[in-house]
């Protein structure tokens, strides 16, 4: 029995390391991303969507001033070794064009988060959620 609780402890402390890892694999990668990528004028954010069952993704997303990706970045996996990889599909679209109204995928929520967050964040934008979705609109 005596073993059993050895065995449990070293399991337990064996994943708090590797999910401490993780954690300061994010807080570097957002750190780079805010001091090498971003600059005046642009604006950062990330949308998380998490799975019980399934793989989970974190999205980060660099844009401009007018609203269009610079930079996309996701995350996605069930484990401590998921790590962030450049999506170069994302380059070069429209903040509105990632908010879809039902996000289908773990990759589509997060990009949607990470999206609206954004669209907060724009100057002359507003956010509107209305019963068909949510827009984003220039301020009249």
């Amino acid at each position: 029995m005596q073993n059993v609780w050895w065995v449990l402890l070293l399991v337990w402390g064996l994943s708090w390391a590797l999910t401490s890892v993780q954690i300061r694999h994010y807080r570097r990668f957002i750190s780079t991303m805010r001091q090498r990528e971003g600059g005046p004028g642009t604006y950062f954010a990330t949308g998380v969507a998490r799975r019980w069952v399934g793989r989970g993704c974190v999205a980060a997303l660099l844009s401009n001033a007018h609203g269009v990706v610079i930079k996309g970045y996701t995350m996605e996996g069930r484990t401590i070794w998921a790590r962030f990889r450049e999506r170069p599909e994302l380059s070069g679209l429209l903040i509105s064009e990632l908010l879809v109204e039902h996000p289908r995928t773990s990759r589509q929520k997060a990009l949607k988060d990470a999206g609206e967050l954004i669209a907060r964040q724009l100057p002359g934008y507003e956010s509107q959620i209305s019963l068909k979705g949510l827009s984003v609109q220039p301020k009249m």
